[in-house]
């Protein structure tokens, strides 16, 4: 596979809740700790942008260079 992961081994992966339960949490601890409350949000260079945006948009929040 692609990921470097045998078929059974990413199966497993897939079945795993305690991992499932840690990476939930860490997604819920940080949307709570960012103040995320919506898709898509997100930063840059430290400035939250939420909700959809247009090419042109996106292209005015990137700094120059990240183009």
């Amino acid at each position: 596979m692609a990921t470097g992961m045998s078929e059974a081994e990413f199966n497993a992966c897939l079945k795993n809740q305690a991992l499932h339960d840690a990476v939930r949490k860490m997604q819920d601890d940080a949307a709570a700790k960012l103040k995320v409350s919506s898709t898509p949000t997100f930063f840059v260079d430290g400035v939250k942008h939420t909700g959809e945006h247009a090419l042109d948009k996106i292209d005015e929040i990137l700094p120059p260079g990240a183009k």
